[in-house]
């Protein structure tokens, strides 16, 4: 939750207490209140926002990076944390030699 209290007036007569659930509502609230700067003077007296997020990529991790409209991708603004598809896979090759020093795995045989 995002809290201002505003004192308002000339002398700052009187002080109110705002909350809003979201940044998206305290950005809008304050531009209201910076329009009517001029016709009514007010002074910040307390501003808490919640601290920001992290917002970078985690080693590991799959991220869709682009996606159709309205899907969870970084291309479509979403954070790194909202864009996680899954987690990196690594194979497990493990390589043998055969009697006429070929190497091979499971999916290829290449020669030494």
């Amino acid at each position: 939750m995002i809290t201002v209290k505003i004192k308002w007036g000339t002398d700052g007569e009187v002080t109110k207490t705002y909350h809003f659930v979201n940044k998206e509502q305290h950005q809008w609230f304050m531009k209201g209140v910076d329009e009517a700067e001029g016709w009514l003077e007010y002074e910040i007296v307390e501003d808490e926002l919640p601290p920001a997020k992290e917002n970078k990529p985690e080693a590991g991790k799959l991220y869709a990076l682009t996606g159709a409209p309205g899907s969870r991708c970084i291309a479509n603004g979403n954070t790194w944390a909202e864009s996680v598809v899954g987690e990196e896979v690594k194979p497990n090759w493990s390589y043998r030699k055969n009697k006429d020093g070929f190497m091979g795995s499971e999916n290829r045989i290449m020669k030494k």
